[in-house]
Order: structure tokens, then C-alpha cells, then sequence
């Protein structure tokens, strides 16, 4: 039995101060760039084509206002999300939003298992390619995947209402 599913902001919000900032032309520091990408919430985001050196690459390059040119894939969509954020801030506001508002606590009664668990947590990143990352008991969901929120219809994901994806995925995680 699943007791509480928690949403984790803590890299979004880190974020918003980084693509705030930017975007208003300042500053931001290495330390914090290392802290943010060094963050064991970031650890589901690198693999063979985007590590964490990518990442800093990324932010550092853009908070230097430098030409970036992606040796991967994964980090020429990585950093043309964070250069998205910071150009249309009315989305950036709309898409946070939709994920500080966000409340899960009704799913609980119909995530059935066997285990005890106690917490389920869900992670938003600021990913790149991949929509969703399982690990244990917690589920990391790329941020920049959630559309819908200018058009009106709602937050969603890959054309599903966001928190019908969420559940989707959280059964999933549960079945292992």
C-alpha cells in the first residue's frame, strides 16, 4: 500500500532562479551551476551522450552569453529548453504553475500493491530528450515536456491530461 505520493520541485525551482536571472542579463555563478547539475536529483538526465559536464557546458555557456554549439543531440535540445524558458517567460510561469499546483494525494487510494510503501515521489527536471525516468520509488518527469498550458486545455503530457500521465506512470513503476 502506497501511504503519500510528494512532488518535488527542488531542480525546477533552482531553475527559475537560473533562467530568471539570465534572462535579466545577470550573472550566475559557477558554484551554483555545479551545484545544480551536480545534484543527485539530476543523476536519471546523464548516460553516454549527456553527462553532467554537458550540463554545466550548457548553463555555463549560456550565463556567459557564448556560442554553444552541442556536441549530441542531447545537449542541443537541452539547451535549446533552457533558451525557451528564458525567451517566453509567460510560458515558463504557466508551466510552473501547472506543477506548484499540482496535488496527487487522491491517487493514493487507487495505487494498489502489495509493498508498504511509504512515500512515492515524483522529480521534475529540466531534461532533454526522454519524458519520463523510473528509479526505485521515484518517478523523474522531464518539465519541458508538459504542454498545454497557453492553449487553454491544461497541463499535459504527450497529449494526456498531466495528471492522468502521472498515474499512468506511477501504476507503471508499481508493477515493476
Amino acid at each position: 500500500m502506497v501511504q503519500s505520493i510528494k512532488i518535488n520541485l527542488e531542480m525546477i525551482e533552482s531553475m527559475i532562479y537560473y533562467w530568471k536571472a539570465t534572462s535579466e542579463k545577470q550573472k550566475v555563478g559557477e558554484p551554483f551551476i555545479i551545484a545544480t547539475v551536480s545534484s543527485p536529483l539530476m543523476k536519471p538526465l546523464y548516460g553516454g551522450d549527456f553527462t553532467e559536464e554537458s550540463a554545466r557546458k550548457v548553463l555555463s555557456a549560456i550565463s556567459n552569453r557564448e556560442i554553444f554549439k552541442p556536441e549530441t543531440k542531447a545537449e542541443g535540445r537541452f539547451w535549446n529548453n533552457q533558451m525557451w524558458m528564458m525567451e517566453d517567460s509567460g510560458v515558463m510561469e504557466a508551466m510552473t504553475a501547472s506543477v506548484k499546483t499540482l496535488n496527487l494525494d487522491y491517487l493514493v487510494p487507487a495505487l494498489e500493491t502489495e509493498e508498504n510503501i511509504e512515500q512515492l515521489d515524483v522529480v521534475f527536471l529540466p531534461g532533454h530528450i526522454d519524458t519520463a525516468y523510473k528509479s526505485g520509488n521515484q518517478l523523474y518527469v522531464n518539465f519541458f515536456k508538459i504542454a498545454g498550458v497557453i492553449d487553454g486545455n491544461g497541463p499535459e503530457i504527450e497529449g494526456v491530461p498531466l495528471k492522468d500521465f502521472l498515474f499512468a506512470k506511477l501504476k507503471e513503476m508499481l508493477q515493476k
